[in-house]
């Protein structure tokens, strides 16, 4: 299956400093191109991560996502969520890990 075409961009905008509501506009503003339905793989590459962190992300239920025919799928609106919620403020474009969250 060939992945639609996008140019991945980085989300190292001053996220850290918004309201919700900014923070959601402009995610959604840098996730424009991508489709609404996601693939681990198309995350990982819009995200600058790698395909196992969130594959692993999936699996503990963190990330929420759906098993369609075997394979994960993400929709947008809630990986927006989770970056809003597990972003690294302190560290932009990197997700907080349970020793960031205490």
């Amino acid at each position: 299956m060939l992945l639609p075409k996008y140019k991945p961009r980085r989300i190292y905008t001053e996220i850290h400093i918004r309201t919700r509501e900014e923070k959601q506009t402009a995610l959604r503003s840098l996730f424009r191109e991508l489709p609404e339905i996601l693939t681990p793989i198309q995350i990982a590459r819009a995200l600058h991560q790698s395909k196992n962190l969130i594959y692993e992300k999936l699996k503990e239920k963190e990330l929420p996502g759906y098993v369609v025919h075997g394979r994960y799928l993400i929709a947008k609106a809630d990986l927006i969520e989770y970056i809003i919620e597990h972003g690294d403020e302190e560290r932009p474009g990197r997700f907080r890990t349970a020793s960031h969250e205490q």
